[in-house]
């Protein structure tokens, strides 16, 4: 008996080395085999992408621009993406939907990966490697498992975090401190508006602008060009705007702004964010100004559409007096551009980098709906849009020292002094080599916000909910509104706030 079952398991254990000895070979299953080398090269999948996490947390890199999706690693999100989690999706657009989560995690991966210290860097899985672990994960959990249909229904489910904190409107008394922020809202805009009728040429000194253009380099593509590439993006099976990186490089320039600033003080000047090493703080360089850019996507009228954001930096929003509770380090502004099927703008809107202060400048055909509640902060549009001729480019007359703008114009306007802006990629941010060391460091800390900008506000506004009232923020963490909840990329932004005119 002891014979037999020793000759029983020496031959599994030949067979399974050599798989040659037909003695033995009847009680095992070839399929069984591969089966379990498959596990096996999953489970140490899994296990490298837990490691990855785990030293990217020991040593504080994390990236938050995209939300992270619990039970898989190799996905992350945003809330453009996430909105298809209620949609009924054909096989090909989900294996798209699936595909872009992947592409955002693969990317932010990289982006913590290459802000860990040197030494331990060297030791972290090359690109190649993480990318076939995460198509093999992908492929396994959604298309080949008995338990897919568990883990379709688990991003069916998930959900994106909101920029807002409830205890502290609960706390705040929200529902009494509220219509004093809601007074204080319909004062600014009134504020702004009366701006608004004020002739350019008496709200600045025209020889304190300067007019930041784009270089050289920088042309126009044609309508028609523009039109083509618009129509054939949306020939996918999720009908999301889609470009190579070339088509997005034209369409970045041929609507890249002119900034025309009212220069009082070197605060005024844009410039590029850097890290100095042993500083606390990242600096602006404005002696070489670049604007940072990124595109998005919106839905409006059941459409998906293209967005083209442009942000610019300024060192500080400087002190306007001895108490001023919006002044504090480091500032800037986004710019975008919502394009309509045909290609053409439907509306600019911008923000704060903190989100506040959110201005629609929408198309001749576009009206402003009223706010969807008593307490939600309205839409608000101080000018219509200028239409451009075909070889014009908007150009926004920005104040000094409040950054707001003024008005928005067209390059015909253009006149004084000149400096050159570069385009440059958003994603740059959230990987600044540190001057004067091999590091690299994110703009941006872990929450998304960037040290060190704290503004006074925060300690009367708090009750809004908003975790620290006016400090820059990442993209993907801009809460736009004090009344209500809004985030500046919100699926439904446009769809709240918009309708054609009749």
């Amino acid at each position: 008996m002891i014979f037999s079952n020793y000759n029983s398991l020496l031959c599994q254990f030949t067979t399974l080395l050599f798989l040659t000895i037909s003695g033995c070979t009847q009680n095992i299953n070839p399929n069984n085999i591969h089966h379990n080398s498959q596990n096996s090269d999953l489970e140490q999948c899994r296990l490298m992408f837990s490691n990855i996490k785990k030293t990217i947390t020991d040593n504080h890199t994390q990236d938050a621009q995209a939300s992270t999706i619990k039970n898989f690693p190799y996905l992350r999100n945003n809330r453009f993406l996430a909105s298809f989690r209620q949609q009924t999706l054909s096989d090909l657009a989900f294996k798209q939907w699936i595909n872009q989560m992947e592409a955002i995690a693969l990317q932010s991966i990289q982006i913590e990966i290459h802000n860990l210290p040197p030494t331990i860097k060297s030791s972290m899985p090359t690109k190649q490697q993480i990318k076939n672990c995460s198509q093999q994960l992908k492929k396994q959990d959604f298309f080949q498992s008995k338990s897919r249909f568990s883990n379709i229904s688990q991003l069916k489910t998930m959900t994106i975090d909101e920029e807002y904190q409830t205890w502290k409107r609960f706390f705040g008394a929200y529902w009494l401190t509220s219509w004093g922020m809601k007074l204080g809202i319909h004062q600014m805009h009134k504020t702004i508006k009366a701006t608004y009728q004020v002739s350019l040429d008496k709200l600045t000194d025209n020889k304190r602008l300067i007019h930041y253009v784009p270089a050289e380099k920088i042309k126009k593509s044609s309508t028609t060009n523009i039109r083509k590439m618009i129509k054939n993006s949306y020939n996918n099976d999720l009908k999301i705007p889609q470009l190579s990186n070339s088509e997005l490089s034209q369409l970045f320039e041929n609507f890249a702004p002119i900034w025309a600033i009212d220069v009082k003080t070197n605060q005024d000047k844009i410039g590029n964010p850097q890290w100095i090493q042993g500083m606390q703080q990242a600096v602006i360089d404005i002696a070489h100004p670049n604007i940072f850019h990124y595109h998005s996507h919106t839905r409006f009228n059941h459409k998906n559409l293209l967005q083209l954001n442009y942000v610019i930096w300024f060192p500080s929003r400087p002190a306007e007096s001895f108490i001023d509770i919006l002044s504090g380090h480091l500032d800037g502004l986004i710019w975008r551009v919502t394009l309509d099927e045909d290609g053409s703008v439907l509306v600019y809107d911008t923000i704060h980098n903190c989100g506040c202060y959110h201005q629609y400048y929408p198309a001749k055909n576009m009206c402003l709906k009223p706010a969807d509640g008593l307490l939600q902060e309205p839409p608000f549009a101080p000018q219509i849009a200028p239409t451009l001729n075909t070889s014009e480019r908007i150009l926004l007359r920005i104040a000094h020292t409040s950054h707001f703008i003024d008005r928005v114009t067209t390059s015909k306007n253009l006149k004084g002094h000149q400096v050159a802006y570069q385009l440059s990629d958003y994603n740059d941010l959230r990987s600044i080599k540190i001057q004067g060391s091999t590091k690299y460091k994110s703009l941006f800390q872990e929450n998304g916000i960037i040290a060190g900008t704290q503004r006074g506000e925060r300690w009367i506004l708090w009750p809004m909910g908003i975790p620290g009232p006016g400090e820059m923020r990442q993209r993907g963490h801009h809460a736009t509104a004090f009344l209500g909840k809004k985030h500046f990329d919100d699926i439904d932004l446009l769809e709240r706030s918009f309708e054609r005119c009749r």
